[in-house]
């Protein structure tokens, strides 16, 4: 392990865009190295119905830049009316350019409304050679 980063705070609800659902961790990564990241996201609903349609991948992006998912995702994830759920993703990204970037848990919902009972999140980042 060449660098580590984490971060953990409140789960952010999910939009119709693909946006970070999780806090962000940040680390810097040199040019060849390969970044593992793990990240977890309790999100739930309150409301009738429940939370509907979540899409969630690893994502990243150069500190400012622009949000990038990695893999296939996951897709049409809900929760019941009451409950919350804890979400997680792990992915491998690599052939990233030299800079400093943000990992987290990302993703989505056509029905971001029903996504009302959020509680924290958990990053974890190891930058490999």
């Amino acid at each position: 392990v060449v660098n580590a980063a984490s971060a953990s705070g409140t789960s952010i609800a999910p939009t119709v865009t693909t946006a970070p659902i999780s806090v962000m961790a940040t680390a810097t990564v040199a040019a060849g190295q390969r970044v593992l990241v793990t990240a977890h996201a309790a999100l739930g609903s309150a409301a009738v119905g429940g939370g509907t349609q979540l899409n969630i991948y690893i994502g990243y992006r150069l500190v400012g830049g622009t949000l990038i998912t990695v893999g296939g995702g996951m897709f049409g994830l809900t929760v019941p009316q009451n409950q919350r759920h804890v979400y997680g993703a792990s992915a491998v990204v690599f052939s990233l350019p030299a800079g400093t970037y943000e990992f987290g848990l990302v993703g989505n919902s056509a029905a971001p409304a029903g996504w009302n009972n959020n509680e924290w999140s958990y990053v974890s980042v190891l930058v490999l050679n």
